[in-house]
């Protein structure tokens, strides 16, 4: 698999946030083998224009991750070829969403559409490892303290000569490789894996026609193929470790026996139960649950 970097992960911003993108990048590129290879389409100024500067601005712990991302392009083993001017297509609406001047001093839209297309052309899975920014590639929807966080670009689509049409998704974290539909959703909703209550994603998630939230008893809300919403906690800053889950239909409100439910987010601590699972029932709802799930 081929990974591309986002150059919006180089401009400089509290160290804090750099930290935590550049350090899921590292974890997504080691645990799925993903190769940075140095392509001359972008590589090289993606280092002097904004790498370079960037590393001046961090303390030592934030240097190391930003070097670390460095040496996996020099270790990339993968030779590719390269290609010629035209070799290819692209959907622009989406290069210049996310690499447009408007993001940039100078705009990155050319540059990573070549790379994309030349990663493209060796056949190879291509992924394009984001940093998600308001107004850019993200939305916040809000009701008091439940926050959901939309993705507004999860996809590129590009068409290399004698390959076809190509998507190239948008990760931005370890997660989004395996589930692929979390590209569009939140990483923290439970899939399937041992889950009594998981979040089935619609059938036709990738699509932007394909309705992914709306508002439900008064909360943003993730909304699956059953129609169930999905929002946070109405907790300060996001805490908590688990969903609300608001059931929408009559007969499953009356297998499961509640009409709301408090599931176990995916990535909690192992204290707070499987993902998936009921994590608490509140005491005035305590025995009417049933042993009924659901599967995707």
């Amino acid at each position: 698999m081929i990974g591309l970097l986002d150059p919006a992960l180089f401009l400089q911003r509290p160290e804090a946030e750099v930290q935590r993108d550049l350090d899921n990048v590292l974890r997504t590129c080691t645990q799925h083998s993903i190769s940075l290879p140095e392509l001359d389409e972008y590589w090289h100024e993606l280092w002097t224009q904004l790498g370079l500067p960037l590393e001046r601005t961090l303390s030592p712990s934030g240097k190391r991750a930003l070097q670390e991302i460095r040496r996996l392009g020099q270790q990339s083993k993968m030779s590719i070829p390269p290609i010629s001017q035209g070799a290819g297509l692209v959907w622009r609406r989406g290069f210049l969403q996310l690499f447009g001047p408007q993001h940039f001093a100078t705009s990155w839209e050319e540059r990573m559409a070549a790379a994309s297309i030349r990663a493209a052309a060796t056949g190879n899975r291509v992924v394009l490892l984001t940093r998600r920014m308001l107004g850019r590639n993200l939305v916040r929807h809000a009701s008091g303290s439940s926050t959901l966080h939309e993705n507004t670009r999860w996809v590129l689509h590009i068409q290399p000569k004698d390959v076809g049409h190509v998507q190239v998704l948008c990760v931005y974290h370890p997660r989004n490789v395996t589930d692929r539909w979390t590209t569009r959703f939140d990483w923290r909703l439970p899939g399937t894996q041992g889950a009594r209550f998981p979040f089935c994603p619609p059938a036709a998630w990738w699509k932007g026609s394909t309705m992914a939230w709306r508002t439900v008893s008064s909360k943003p809300a993730w909304i699956d193929c059953q129609g169930n919403g999905w929002a946070r906690p109405n907790i300060q800053d996001g805490a908590g470790y688990h969903w609300d889950v608001f059931i929408q239909s009559i007969g499953l409100k009356a297998a499961v026996g509640l009409d709301q439910l408090n599931v176990v987010e995916f990535g909690a601590p192992s204290t707070e139960g499987h993902p998936g699972q009921i994590h608490h029932v509140p005491a005035a709802k305590a025995g009417k649950i049933t042993q009924f799930g659901w599967v995707c």
